[in-house]
This record gives structure tokens, C-alpha cells and sequence, in this order.
């Protein structure tokens, strides 16, 4: 996404913890590096919730795709991926396959408490990732955990942020209306921020088929020291103003050309950025069906061409994103 991605986590500071999408994976069981106890001489037997206890105690099937660590430990316990409970029969039938891991906090006593999300995994899945941090400064870090699956223009994500306590594992209140794509320490404080991506569902995909969707510009749900997040204050308001820069003008440069691979997601993303720069949901739009006509797929399954011809595919997502709730809007120049 090109914002720069760091390696602090909380208590930990821990190699890759925020590594790239499409890093290489390291593995199932790799365990976040942390410095050994000073030696003795009769060394403590490991606890419940040491990484490489829960390594050996909860094993992942082998063909399950984690990019970096697969459990961090925390003051009283450690986050890890364990096997879901209670684990799928049989495949789902649908690309995210059966979901067959769990983010779950393990305590020091070795009690297993599993979050209210199942992470996709197998066919078409994307690299489950585990990212701890203590965003509310409490001595109980949390966890977010990212894990999705794309195909052939159509797909989804599972992403969120838990907290554990002695009522179990929970959504993490203060982000649990944001939707978020990735976390990155975009402000350089110390407190991985939330990458806010809308994605605006689409008609079927010419050709395949498949329920289609396309992703906006990136908005920042800045990270602040009481453990809550902003999406208007003077970072998120500059980073939106790299994803959209001000204009006095909401439509400036329209019409954009319309090219085969990439007209669906140049127009949601000029769509987004009128509403931004002050353009109304009806104005906007407007602007829409004056622009573009809607074309079906022709008999070959191919998507139209011409240069104000949206296909049947990405039109709907287009409208959807000219009724997008922006979470700022520049002021007028």
C-alpha cells in the first residue's frame, strides 16, 4: 500500500510484525524472535502459553498460509492461531474453503479463548497475519489479524482488532465500526494506525461470473494515545489529501478515460474523491449517469469497450461508491 510499515508491537518489538502483503511466509509454527532469560542453573519447564508450547499442543494443518509469526506473546499468555472450534466437516464449497483456523489468546494456565472470527484459509486465500500492539496502554496488548481471500475479481476480507480480558476475547471497541484494510505506523509515533479501505460491491464479472467488488482510496483512522482512533485530525487529513488531493473543482479531470483493466477502480476512486473534495451523494451521482453509459458484457464474455462504457460489472460498485459516507471532507479552498 506504500505506507511504511514498522516492527514495534507493543511490549515487543518483534522482526516483520508489520511485513508487506506478499512478503514470503515464514511458516506455521515460526515464533516471534525475543530475547532468552538469563541462564541457570535448573531452567523453568515451559508454560501453556509459550509459543512453542502451543506450537506442539495446537499443530495447523500443513497447508495453512500465515505470512510471519503465528503466535506473540503478551504479559499473561500469548495470541496465536489455533485450530477452529469445532473444526469444518467438509469444504464450504465457496473460495474463502472452511475457515479451519482460529485467532484465539492462550492464558499462562494454558486456557484457550477463542475471538468471534474464523480466519479463511486454503484455495485463494491470502496470508493470514497476526500484528499485537497495546493500542489503549492497559498491559493487555491487543491483537489484529487480517485474513481474506481473492479470485478472479471477487473476494473478501476478515479483519479485525481483539482484546482479551477475564470475560474473554472481544472486538476491540474503538475500531470495531472502522473498516480496516492493514496497520501501519503511518505517523512515525509509535502506534500502528488503521489503513481504512472501502470496497463497493459490484454486478457479475464478464466472463467468470463471479460477484465482483472494487476497492476505493485509502483513508487513515490515525492512531492516538488514549487507544482510539481519528479520521479527521491533522494526520488523517493529510493523508487524505495524498489519496485525493484538494481541488476546488470535485470533478476535475472528468471524464477519465476508461481503459479495459482499470476503469472500475480509476472511476470509484474519482467518484470517492468528489465526495471528498464536497460533491454531494445526488450530484455526484449525476455526474455518473451524464458520464458513463452501462454496457453488458458482450457475447464472448468480454467487457465493453469505448470510452464512456462502464460494463454491467463495475457500474454498480461506481454508484455505490457516489453513496459512500466519506469520513472527511476537504475544506473549501
Amino acid at each position: 500500500m506504500g505506507a511504511a510499515r514498522v516492527a514495534v508491537c507493543g511490549l515487543l518489538v518483534v522482526t516483520g510484525c508489520l511485513r508487506p502483503r506478499g512478503a514470503v511466509a515464514p511458516g506455521n509454527d515460526a515464533i516471534a524472535t525475543v530475547a532468552p532469560p538469563p541462564a541457570s542453573d535448573s531452567a523453568a519447564p515451559p508454560t501453556p502459553s509459550s509459543c512453542a508450547t502451543i506450537a506442539a499442543r495446537q499443530p495447523l494443518p500443513a497447508d495453512i498460509w500465515i505470512e510471519g509469526p503465528r503466535c506473540l506473546p503478551t504479559p499473561d499468555g500469548a495470541w496465536a492461531f489455533v485450530p477452529a472450534e469445532p473444526a469444518p466437516t467438509e469444504p464450504s464449497g465457496d473460495f474463502e474453503t472452511d475457515a479451519r483456523i482460529a485467532l484465539a489468546h492462550v492464558t499462562t494456565e494454558g486456557v484457550v479463548r477463542r475471538a468471534p472470527i474464523l480466519v479463511l484459509s486454503g484455495f485463494a486465500a491470502t496470508a493470514a497475519r497476526l500484528v499485537v500492539h497495546d493500542w489503549d496502554g492497559d498491559g493487555r496488548p491487543e491483537a489484529y489479524v487480517h485474513s481474506g481471500y481473492y479470485h478472479e475479481g471477487t473476494g473478501a476480507e476478515r479483519d479485525g482488532i481483539f482484546r482479551y480480558g477475564q470475560d474473554g476475547v472481544s472486538r476491540y471497541a474503538p475500531s470495531a465500526s472502522i473498516a480496516i484494510g492493514d496497520v501501519a505506523d503511518v505517523t512515525n509515533d509509535g502506534h500502528p494506525d488503521l489503513l481504512v479501505v472501502p470496497r463497493f460491491v459490484g454486478g457479475k464479472t464478464c466472463g467468470a461470473g463471479f460477484d465482483s467488488r472494487i476497492e476505493g482510496p485509502t483513508f487513515l483512522a490515525h492512531a492516538l494515545e488514549d487507544g482510539t482512533f481519528s479520521l479527521t485530525d491533522a494526520e488523517a487529513r493529510a493523508h487524505a489529501a495524498s489519496s485525493c488531493p484538494p481541488h476546488r473543482d470535485p470533478f476535475a479531470g472528468w471524464p477519465l478515460p476508461v481503459s479495459i483493466e482499470e476503469a472500475g477502480r480509476s472511476i470509484v476512486a474519482a467518484v470517492v474523491c468528489a465526495r471528498v473534495r464536497g460533491a454531494s451523494e445526488t450530484e455526484t451521482l449525476k455526474r455518473v449517469h451524464a458520464t458513463y453509459q452501462r454496457a453488458a458484457c458482450d457475447t464472448h464474455g468480454m467487457a465493453p469497450r469505448g470510452p464512456h462504457l462502464l460494463s454491467e460489472t463495475d457500474y454498480p460498485a461506481v454508484e455505490a461508491a457516489a453513496r459512500y459516507a466519506v469520513p472527511l471532507r476537504h475544506p473549501k479552498p
